[in-house]
């Protein structure tokens, strides 16, 4: 880190310190703001970097931004580091060149990005939509196996990640043969790889930002593989336009004032709106932490030490939080908090009100969609609902064959996208246009997510029409799961889930085990161990798992979120003679169907119909 600390000499910007709380919450509002756009009024042209980035940047240079940075990064050992947006403008200029120059890329190649929460991420990230380079995000969890995948079908042409993985990248090279070059981030080097940091310290601040149009894509999102392998999600230079968007502005209602924190995994789409188009459309401060390992202490620890105004993670985190906390919840500076990327329990929801004094509002979305439905700041929160879709989305409950639905009635979660296809809706999956056409249902995006609307247009989730689990990232673990795994509890039909045990989930909370398997479970009538087998593109490690069920074959997916388990892995119990049973919670009663993305609702609904298709009836 010391390169990158020493490029603040650059502007003369002296140790960073801290500001008292007050500070930050007395600013008053400049009224500037970052360019605002019509919902529905759609720009021919648009590149984050240039329209927003460096609108801030000419903000601060005419003293029209407080001096609050805009990143704070911080790490386990207290080390602190502070960019203005004028910094990020010239670091990320030279990302640029790095790429463009010294490793060749060009408008519309692919960039693989697998690295942990370090400045660099954001650097990369900038630099690739300056230079017009798709970027393609992916967590550190992923296995080699993973990683080929993703170099194949994307035909990368680069890919930027640690020491950590830089070996196993070097042993698939040969399988690779659009992948030129490799940039590594790291205190050593590595034959044949690229010193990113090195590079970027020797190349020159000028350089001329692309005129992209809004409908170039700027990402491809790797999907999480539910049913397969995962779909390529690409999204245009509009998804970023969104979050400039008046309606998108409501949902957090960020102020340049703000300190605001995302903790998602780099990985996800999550991390690409939270930890960076939401916050710098705003003018805000992103706060990061590295944090390697996820742990609730640090994590309060933090909401004590630094003046965060407002927190989005996901629920799992907030759950944490309160059954580690021993000590008062009332953190000095935060104001709002968000939840997304999962169910969000209501009990839950209530125990942190209660505990902080704070409301918890929760978001949904999908790697094709970004946010589509959310609680906005200051709008009613009905426990169990994830709130109204957002415009230019027009969310409705629809059927198989793309029809509205009446309120109350269970369907599809649609997203309207004819006549226009609204703005941040995904451009489709790459290179798999039947996968594409299967989304599309007469009029509408089918999520394949079920819900039902009430009549004041809030969104209650129920489950996926799939039936496959899938914790969906980082730090993902479902609102069922803590409940499902609670001995003696036997909240599904004819189901199964296997994990594995770790110390930091209480009264048997686990992870599933990372990635995606295929499991031959024994016969209802047995219950014994059973190897992992038939393994998908994207598998973990080999274990045993205890299993009771039916003979038939499941599919299971998920990523490690980074907690390192022990190789124990346990099944959990199945109920052949319930047929139908509702789902239930840690108290034994049923669920009310919250719910925020794809994760361990609905299974066994349709359970019939998922086995007849891995038997290949």
């Amino acid at each position: 880190m010391q390169w990158l600390m020493s490029f603040r000499v650059l502007w003369g910007i002296r140790k960073p310190f801290h500001l008292a709380p007050g500070y930050f919450r007395c600013q008053p509002l400049s009224g500037v703001g970052a360019p605002r756009w019509n919902d529905y009024s759609v720009p021919e042209e648009f590149n984050f970097a240039s329209d927003v980035l460096d609108y801030w940047t000419q903000m601060e240079k005419e003293g029209k931004r407080g001096p609050n940075p805009a990143l704070w990064w911080v790490n386990d050992q207290g080390d602190e580091l502070k960019w203005s947006f004028r910094e990020l403008t010239d670091l990320s200029r030279r990302a640029a060149n790095v790429f463009t120059q010294i490793c060749g890329l060009q408008q519309g190649d692919r960039l693989a990005l697998i690295l942990p929460r370090v400045p660099e991420w954001w650097l990369v990230t900038i630099g690739c939509i300056r230079a017009g380079i798709i970027f393609m995000p992916g967590t550190i969890q992923l296995k080699a196996k993973d990683i080929l995948y993703r170099l194949q079908v994307s035909k990368a042409k680069g890919i930027v990640t640690t020491d950590t993985l830089a070996s196993e990248v070097d042993s698939l090279a040969s399988e690779c043969p659009t992948l030129k070059t490799k940039l590594l981030v790291s205190d050593q080097s590595h034959q044949g790889w690229l010193d990113l940091r090195s590079l970027i310290k020797s190349a020159s601040p000028d350089h001329t930002c692309i005129k992209s149009k809004t409908l170039d894509p700027m990402a491809i999102f790797f999907t999480s593989g539910t049913t397969g392998f995962p779909k390529m999600a690409k999204h245009s230079h509009g998804f970023a336009l969104r979050s400039s968007f008046p309606s998108s502005r409501k949902l957090l209602q960020l102020k340049t004032s703000d300190i605001f924190w995302c903790l998602s995994d780099t990985g996800w789409i999550l991390a690409v709106l939270g930890c960076l188009l939401e916050p710098w459309t705003a003018g805000a401060t992103l706060f990061i932490h590295h944090l390697p390992q996820f742990d609730p202490k640090v994590v309060e620890q933090m909401l004590f030490k630094y003046p965060i105004t407002q927190c989005l993670a996901v629920p799992f985190v907030y759950r944490m939080i309160l059954q580690h906390s021993s000590t008062s919840l009332r953190f000095p500076t935060l104001e709002h908090c968000s939840a997304g990327g999962e169910a969000l329990l209501p009990e839950d929801q209530e125990q942190w009100r209660r505990q902080t004094g704070l409301l918890l509002y929760e978001i949904y979305g999908q790697s094709e969609t970004g946010v589509s439905c959310g609680t906005l700041r200051g709008m009613k929160i009905k426990p169990g609902s994830m709130g109204k879709g957002i415009p230019p989305f027009d969310v409705q409950i629809i059927d198989d064959k793309g029809n509205s639905l009446p309120f109350n009635t269970e369907g599809n979660i649609g997203i309207r996208m004819k006549p226009t296809k609204p703005i941040g809706l995904f451009m489709g999956y790459e290179d798999n246009p039947v996968k594409t056409a299967e989304v599309e249902c007469g009029d509408f995006y089918n999520s394949g997510d079920r819900a039902t609307m009430d009549e004041e247009g809030y969104i209650w989730f129920l489950g996926r029409n799939d039936d496959i689990i899938n914790t969906s990232g980082g730090f993902v673990i479902s609102q069922d799961q803590p409940a499902g795994l609670t001995p003696g509890v036997l909240p599904y039909h004819r189901s199964c889930t296997m994990g594995h045990v770790h110390s930091l989930h209480p009264a048997g909370l686990m992870n599933l085990t990372d990635h995606l398997h295929l499991l031959h479970l024994a016969s209802a009538e047995t219950c014994g161990k059973c190897s992992m087998s038939e393994k998908g593109p994207e598998s973990g490690r080999e274990g045993n798992v205890m299993a009771a069920g039916l003979e038939r074959l499941f599919e299971f997916c998920t990523v490690n979120a980074g907690l390192n388990p022990p190789p124990s892995v346990l099944g959990l119990w199945s109920d052949a003679e319930a047929a139908g049973a509702p789902m239930r919670n840690r108290d034994n009663e049923p669920h009310r169907g919250p719910g925020m993305g794809k994760g361990l609702c609905g299974l066994g609904q349709k359970l019939q119909r998922v086995e007849d298709r891995f038997v290949g009836k």
